[in-house]
C-alpha cells in the first residue's frame, strides 16, 4: 500500500518497511526544530532559576571527594523573584555552618541563628516584617531551652517562659501591651503546679489559683476595683463556692 502523505511507511512483499528520503528530510527538520525549541526553553528557566536561588540551581548537591557523598560545601544564597536576597548561609560537607539568615520580601530579616554553637545551644531569634523581634530564645537537640522572650509587634515583652526540654513546663511570664504582668505561672509536664495569677492593665490582681498534684485547690477572683468576686475551696473531697457583687456582698455560696 502506498500512503498519500509523504513520508508515509510503504510496504513490500518481503515484510520490511522503509521512509522515502523526503520523509527523512521532514522528520529530522521536525526534531531539530523541537530540540532547539526546548533547549532554549530549557536555557532561559535555568537564568530565572540562577536569578532566584542564586548559586546552587542544581536539582542535587555535588559529589565531595573527601566524604564520598553528594553533599553541599561552600556559600548558600536563595533569592525572590524579583532579586531580593531570601536567604544565606554556609555548609560544610553537607552540614550548615555559622550564620545563617531569613528575609522578608521587603528585606526586612525573618529569622537568624548559628550554628557554631557545637554541643552548645544555639540562640534562635524570629521577627516581624517590620523588623521588630517577634521571640527569641534557645534550642537544644530540638527543644526549647533556658529562657524565652515573646515580644508584641509594638516591642513591648509580651511574655517570659523557663522552658524545660519541651513547650509548657517552666515558668511563664505574660505582659499587656503596656508592658504590665498579665499572667504568671508554673507547669510542668504540661499541667499546671504552684500558683497561677492573672492581672488587670492596672495591674490589680484579677484572679488566683493554686494547685496540688496539678489540681485546683485554691481560687478567688476579684473586680477591677479589687473587691473579691469569687472564691472557692477544695477540702475533703468537698468544693465550697462563694460568688460576690459589685461591692464586695456575699450573693450566693454552696457546697458541692
Amino acid at each position: 500500500y502506498v500512503g498519500s502523505c509523504a513520508g508515509s511507511y510503504h510496504y513490500h512483499s518481503g515484510g520490511s518497511s522503509s521512509i522515502s528520503p523526503t520523509g527523512t528530510i521532514l522528520f529530522f527538520l521536525v526534531a531539530g526544530g523541537l530540540f532547539a525549541f526546548f533547549y532554549l526553553e530549557h536555557r532561559t528557566q535555568l537564568k530565572k532559576d540562577k536569578k532566584r536561588m542564586g548559586k546552587f540551581i542544581d536539582p542535587h548537591p555535588p559529589f565531595n571527594s573527601k566524604t564520598k557523598k553528594f553533599e553541599w560545601n561552600g556559600e548558600w544564597k536563595q533569592y525572590y523573584e524579583n532579586g531580593q536576597l531570601k536567604s544565606e548561609g554556609s555548609y560544610t560537607d553537607g552540614t550548615a555552618v555559622g550564620p545563617w539568615r531569613e528575609y522578608y520580601e521587603n528585606g526586612n530579616l525573618e529569622y537568624e541563628t548559628n550554628y557554631d554553637w557545637k554541643n552548645t545551644p544555639q540562640l534562635d531569634s524570629y521577627y516581624y516584617k517590620n523588623g521588630t523581634l517577634t521571640r527569641r530564645g534557645y534550642i537544644k537537640d530540638g527543644y526549647m531551652i533556658g529562657e524565652w522572650e515573646h515580644y508584641y509587634e509594638n516591642g513591648q515583652l509580651f511574655k517570659k517562659q523557663d522552658a524545660k526540654e519541651e513547650n509548657r513546663n517552666g515558668h511563664y511570664i505574660f505582659y499587656h501591651k503596656d508592658g504590665s504582668t498579665y499572667f504568671e505561672g508554673s507547669y510542668k509536664n504540661g499541667k499546671p503546679c504552684g500558683t497561677h495569677k492573672i492581672y488587670f492593665e492596672n495591674g490589680q490582681l484579677e484572679n488566683e489559683e493554686r494547685f496540688e498534684n496539678h489540681e485546683s485547690i485554691y481560687q478567688k477572683s476579684f473586680h477591677e476595683d479589687g473587691t473579691i468576686s469569687m472564691h472557692i475551696e477544695h477540702t475533703d473531697g468537698k468544693k465550697f463556692s462563694k460568688f460576690y457583687d459589685q461591692s464586695g456582698k456575699l450573693i450566693e455560696s454552696y457546697e458541692t
